[in-house]
């Protein structure tokens, strides 16, 4: 997690840093404009790993309370939550 202005910035220096067979998988949200996007990139990255480079307001607004916001599907909710909100409780545990 990290401001958004250094988001592309932190997946150049992995592609820089850890090149070829070392290269991780990294993901960023910033380019995905759509919640369905950002679900499938969130999806793929818990499933398989690598790196997740995500902003604090990104963060902040995919984790908030959206069980009012009807634009955002329940399995969407359920991905976000996984990713997001549960990973972090058992990374802090």
């Amino acid at each position: 997690m990290c401001p958004l202005s250094t988001v592309l910035n932190w997946v150049n220096e992995f592609s820089i840093w850890l090149p070829g067979e070392l290269q991780l998988e990294v993901y960023e949200l910033t380019s995905a404009k759509s919640v369905e996007a950002r679900t499938y990139s969130l999806n793929h990255w818990f499933e398989n790993g690598g790196v997740l480079i995500i902003g604090y307001e990104m963060y902040r607004n995919l984790t908030k309370d959206n069980s009012k916001n009807k634009k955002i599907s329940k399995k969407a909710k359920k991905i976000i939550h996984l990713a997001l909100v549960r990973i972090a409780i058992n990374v802090n545990n």
